[in-house]
């Protein structure tokens, strides 16, 4: 995110997982499986719209 405590990752699984990478630990704190076909990018938002990420996907 902006701030660099969460890292998001995209993959061809259709998956998008997110970690809490603070503190130089890697915990995952959320897989999301809401695509039908391989997840290509991802992009967090600045701040001032909140904490939204957006992916992109094969299907949408």
């Amino acid at each position: 995110d902006y701030y660099g405590i969460r890292l998001a990752t995209c993959s061809s699984d259709k998956s998008i997982k997110i970690f809490d990478v603070s503190n130089n630990q890697q915990r995952l704190i959320a897989e999301l499986k809401g695509h039908e076909g391989p997840v290509w990018q991802l992009s967090w938002s600045h701040p001032t719209f909140g904490s939204l990420l957006a992916s992109c996907s094969y299907d949408r």
